[in-house]
């Protein structure tokens, strides 16, 4: 799920770097111990196959946990809270905490992460808690992250090795690891909005989600028929930005409704006219089709101001970034329950998952 088109408006302001690389250029030294590379991720990363069960589904963790593990990071995951929406793109997700939450979140903590759950959409609270320097990236693959205004949004960091795992049975081993590679794509805002090809703020993100569809349309349509290209080359007249400025500046449903209205008068002209030919060609069609209601108020304020913790009350743990901590034992005594591994199935999967960044963490 995500913003329709977004990832591929924005490839060419990716930043292509190794994981590890990543992690280390990201320590810094501070008076005390040094500051590690801090990424926060959306607990669904962990596991996006909730319907395969119990023991693939956690088996999947295990092995993107020891992928992170192996890293000089210092990781936060974020799960979904009660006030998350309970329908997305006319699909109902359900406001209740899935089954494997404590079960994902026991694993999480015995790597040594954190783990906290945001008031509504986790990508929402990893997006706040970005803008507030908590952490330097979130790990993601939903781009909803970046339209939230994420400094930095790391994306595809578990290599192929790691899927397949899966397969409990299949070898797994270091010369593994290292054939199939770490390397990420890294987006920043400021990357995103400095790059020629792209030019594009949050608020052009914002507006990119409300006219070709995201997670709060049904079935993902925004404004019929305007896709992604038309979005971007509106995002260039300033579009989104105003759009912000409307839900900023609104004291009330009224005069939000009012400012819409003006607002959606400058759509219809620079979809007509496209006065300085950032969308490429005029939309007459598309200018006279846009509904006298659009866009949704509630919709906008979606995308705009999602629900989140203020950054004074996320409460991480004040060693967070600083010290590396783990449970050995406990990862030892969780992967036996709930993969009846034998004594020698888990030493075989301690050595090669768990051994190498407990050593890079003593």
């Amino acid at each position: 799920m995500g913003v329709k088109g977004l990832w591929e408006l924005v490839a060419a302001a990716a930043e292509h770097k190794d994981l590890t690389a990543l992690a280390v250029e990201g320590m810094r030294p501070t008076s005390g111990p040094t500051m590690l590379y801090r990424v926060g991720v959306d607990a669904r990363y962990g596991g996006s196959h909730w319907q395969k069960g119990k023991n693939p589904e956690l088996r999947t963790l295990v092995f993107r946990l020891s992928n992170l593990y192996t890293k000089p990071f210092a990781v936060v995951f974020v799960g979904d809270g009660p006030e998350r929406p309970g329908n997305k793109r006319d699909i109902n997700v359900g406001k209740k905490s899935h089954w494997l939450t404590t079960d994902m979140k026991d694993l999480v903590v015995a790597f040594g992460f954190d783990w906290i759950e945001a008031p509504a959409e986790a990508e929402a609270e990893l997006a706040s808690m970005s803008q507030a320097g908590l952490i330097d990236a979130v790990l993601s693959d939903d781009g909803d992250t970046l339209m939230f205004g994420a400094v930095a949004v790391i994306r595809k960091c578990v290599s192929h090795v790691l899927i397949v795992a899966l397969d409990i049975d299949r070898p797994y081993s270091s010369s593994s690891r290292k054939e199939d590679g770490d390397v990420v794509a890294i987006y920043r805002a400021s990357a995103i909005q400095e790059n020629p090809a792209v030019q594009m703020t949050r608020g052009g993100m914002v507006l990119l989600a409300v006219l070709a569809g995201g997670d709060y349309h049904k079935v993902c349509y925004g404004l019929f028929k305007c896709g992604a290209k038309i979005a971007h080359g509106l995002t260039r007249y300033g579009l989104g930005d105003a759009l912000l400025a409307c839900v900023a500046n609104s004291a009330d449903d009224q005069s939000f409704r009012v400012a819409l209205s003006a607002w959606r008068l400058e759509l219809v002209y620079l979809l007509r006219v496209d006065p300085r030919g950032f969308i490429g060609q005029r939309c007459i069609s598309l200018a006279a089709s846009v509904p006298e209601d659009f866009p949704n108020p509630a919709v906008v304020r979606a995308y705009a101001r999602p629900l989140t913790t203020s950054p004074d009350n996320i409460t991480l743990d004040d060693s967070f970034g600083r010290i590396m901590k783990f449970d050995l034992a406990e990862i030892a005594a969780l992967c036996k329950k709930h993969f009846s591994w034998d004594e020698e199935e888990l030493r075989k999967r301690m050595r090669t998952l768990v051994w190498p960044g407990a050593v890079l963490r003593l």
